[in-house]
């Protein structure tokens, strides 16, 4: 047999009798969030909503709280990915460009209220990246906490604390309700601190202290801490 014969085969297999199997490891994406369907005429939009534009709403929501992203990364987009927890991947940076991705787990495919709630954690990120290899302070983590349950709450779907169900993002998440108590405008002074630094992690007590002149040494100590 020619090697286009095998080729030809190979795909008619894989379309027919063994497609399931071929099918097995792909992940089945709910409709709602990777079907844009015309709302039809005399409707107020013309697509129905997808990850892609929710990601751009999100991103909206997370930069009217906390200030313009930095331009010089490129956005490519939102993958599904087989990973434990949601991230930013950085795609570009074994070529020397600032490429990044939001990568959500496999369990949103289908479940809308998560993939929500984790990309809204992740436009936090987005917003000022750190670069690969390195960990975000327990301000950026609890910052894009408290915003993921904020903008999961703006698509009007019930949500609140007990649905974080990660002790250490819990924990982040009460320390800016700690900020939020004693400091009410803490979203505008955070747009002032990554105007001034560039980041939400790598700072000092002493840094998010001044940013922040109505929280106590303890706190601003805990939010400098590495998450």
């Amino acid at each position: 047999m020619t090697a286009w014969k095998s080729i030809v085969v190979a795909v008619s297999l894989a379309l027919t009798g063994n497609a399931a199997d071929a099918d097995s490891g792909l992940v089945h994406i709910s409709p709602k969030l990777a079907l844009a369907e015309p709302c039809g005429e005399g409707a107020s939009c013309a697509f129905s909503w997808t990850l892609a534009t929710r990601y751009g709403v999100a991103l909206k929501f997370a930069e009217d709280r906390y200030g313009r992203r930095d331009l010089d990364w490129t956005l490519l987009g939102v993958d599904l990915a087989r990973i434990s927890a949601p991230q930013i991947f950085y795609a570009g940076a074994h070529g020397g460009r600032k490429d990044i991705v939001i990568q959500l787990t496999e369990s949103t495919a289908t479940d809308e209220k998560r993939a929500l709630f984790q990309l809204g954690h992740e436009v936090i990120h987005v917003l000022s990246p750190i670069g690969p290899g390195l960990q975000s302070s327990i301000l950026e983590e609890g910052i894009a906490t408290y915003n993921s349950i904020e903008f999961v709450q703006s698509a009007g779907i019930d949500i609140g604390p007990n649905y974080i169900g990660n002790e250490d993002y819990e924990a982040a998440y009460w320390s800016i309700i700690e900020l939020e108590n004693a400091q009410p405008d803490f979203q505008a002074r955070t747009t002032a601190l990554r105007s001034a630094y560039g980041s939400l992690s790598g700072l000092t007590p002493r840094q998010i202290k001044a940013a922040y002149p109505a929280i106590s040494n303890a706190l601003a100590n805990r939010l400098a801490g590495i998450f």
